[in-house]
C-alpha cells in the first residue's frame, strides 16, 4: 500500500501529537504525584481551610435565652456597635422563634412600617448575616439585618 507524502505527512504529525500529549500528561501525573507527596500538615490545613465552614449557630442548642452577642464587661470596650437581626412577622413566627429558637425575640415595627421580629444583634456584620441564614432556613419569610446602632458608653 502506498502512502502519499501529504498523507504521510499527516499522519507522521498525527503520531507526534499524540505522543507529545501523552509524555506531557504523564509529565504532569509524575509532577503531581511528587507535589501531593511533599505536601505538609500545614498544606493540609490550608486545603481545609478552604473548604465551606458549616454555620457556627448550627451546632449550638436551642432555645436559648437569648441569641446575640452579650454586651462587653470592659467599659474600654466601648463604643460598640451592634447589627440587629430580624424576621419578618409573618404566620406564626413570633411563637415558632421564642418556643423553639431565642426566648427574647420580640415584635417591633421598623421606621419604614415594616413589622419584624428582632431575634439577635451581633457586634459583627459577618455573625449577623450567619445568623439570618440560620434564621431564614428555619422561619417562614426571609431575615434581614438591619441598621447598625452603637452604644457609646456602657450601661
Amino acid at each position: 500500500m502506498f502512502i502519499s507524502s501529504k498523507n504521510y505527512l499527516v499522519l507522521l504529525l498525527s503520531v507526534l501529537l499524540i505522543y507529545g500529549c501523552n509524555a506531557n500528561t504523564s509529565e504532569r501525573n509524575t509532577t503531581q504525584k511528587i507535589k501531593t507527596a511533599s505536601h505538609t500538615q500545614a498544606s493540609q490545613a490550608e486545603i481545609q481551610a478552604t473548604k465551606p465552614q458549616a454555620n457556627p449557630f448550627e451546632s449550638k442548642n436551642y432555645p436559648q435565652s437569648d441569641c446575640g452577642d452579650p454586651l462587653p464587661q470592659d467599659e474600654e470596650s466601648y463604643p460598640v456597635t451592634y447589627y440587629p437581626v430580624y424576621a419578618e412577622n409573618v404566620g406564626n413566627n413570633l411563637n415558632l422563634i421564642r418556643s423553639q429558637l431565642c426566648q427574647d425575640a420580640f415584635a417591633k415595627v421598623l421606621p419604614d412600617s415594616a413589622k419584624v421580629i428582632q431575634v439577635a444583634s451581633f457586634r459583627s456584620r459577618e455573625r449577623a448575616d450567619l445568623f439570618r441564614q440560620f434564621l431564614a432556613q428555619r422561619t417562614s419569610g426571609k431575615g434581614l439585618v438591619g441598621k447598625p446602632s452603637t452604644i457609646g458608653v456602657a450601661p
